[in-house]
């Protein structure tokens, strides 16, 4: 398997950090106003060749460096995708609504939106920690934590969570 290596950001102002270094600013790199700015340009290397991007969105590294997953800033319920490690789209998500048991069709429309990764949640189902989840805001149901194989793209479970 293809691995990613030292993906770094890099902002409007030619200044680039590793994206692992970042746990701590995570929040400011959303924000234009923030410390280190917007990221308008992302970098790495897959078997010692670089490559890079300039396609928006908000990147992160998935956990076994296979790929990234990628929140586009547009409120709608596909927001999210999955890439290579080469940076290709391997798949695109859609806010799995039905699973927060709402009945509402409105829910599986904007403002409907993947919104970032999360800390991983306990499955209310069998007590059992996940392991890689993201949020989404869903419309008439709430703020909700979905675990998501990143490798199928198939959502497991999802749980209610407060703001």
């Amino acid at each position: 398997m293809n691995k990613i290596v030292a993906f770094t950001l890099h902002n409007n102002r030619d200044q680039s950090v590793l994206e692992n270094a970042l746990v701590t600013w995570v929040d400011e790199l959303r924000h234009p106003s923030g410390i280190f700015g917007p990221v308008i340009r992302y970098s790495w290397q897959v078997n010692g060749c670089q490559f890079e991007s300039y396609r928006t969105g908000y990147w992160r590294e998935l956990p076994d460096s296979s790929g990234f997953i990628c929140f586009e800033s547009e409120s709608k319920p596909d927001n999210c995708t999955l890439l290579d490690a080469y940076g290709k789209e391997r798949m695109r998500l859609t806010v799995p609504w039905q699973m927060t048991g709402s009945t509402s069709l409105e829910s599986g429309q904007s403002p409907t939106s993947f919104e970032n990764i999360s800390a991983p949640y306990v499955n209310p189902a069998d007590g059992k920690e996940g392991k890689f989840g993201v949020t989404a805001w869903v419309e008439y149901a709430g703020k909700h934590y979905f675990e998501l194989d990143y490798h199928t793209g198939q959502f497991l479970w999802c749980k209610h969570i407060m703001d």
